[in-house]
């Protein structure tokens, strides 16, 4: 029945290993969050995992496999990766003010 079900509907197995980043389903207050976590264990016999949580004071969870996703973790922030890219980027010619008037005499004719 599990393999006809699988086959109709797509599902695919969950496996997580030890210290793979992801971000886990939490539900406070009736409404439901992603936050990122990192896998501990998982439990013998169950798709159930161990999370370490660092936003909840470093708590571990439980957490069935269906309530996880893989989460690929960057080394940089978004922010840093914009000013690195900032960084990054040289004009290749430098354009005067004169150039500029030039330009826009030329559009108004």
């Amino acid at each position: 029945m599990t393999k006809q079900f699988d086959k109709k509907h797509g599902a695919k197995p969950s496996e997580f290993d030890p210290q793979d980043p992801v971000l886990l389903l939490n539900f406070k207050l009736g409404k439901a969050h992603w936050l990122p976590g990192t896998i501990v264990e998982r439990v013998r016999h169950s798709p159930t995992y161990r999370v370490l949580v660092p936003s909840l004071g470093k708590r571990i969870v439980y957490r069935h496999a269906n309530q996880l996703r893989r989460r690929f973790a960057f080394e940089e922030d978004g922010l840093q990766l914009i000013v690195n890219r900032f960084r990054q980027f040289k004009p290749t010619k430098t354009i005067s003010h004169q150039s500029i008037s030039n330009c826009r005499r030329a559009v108004h004719r």
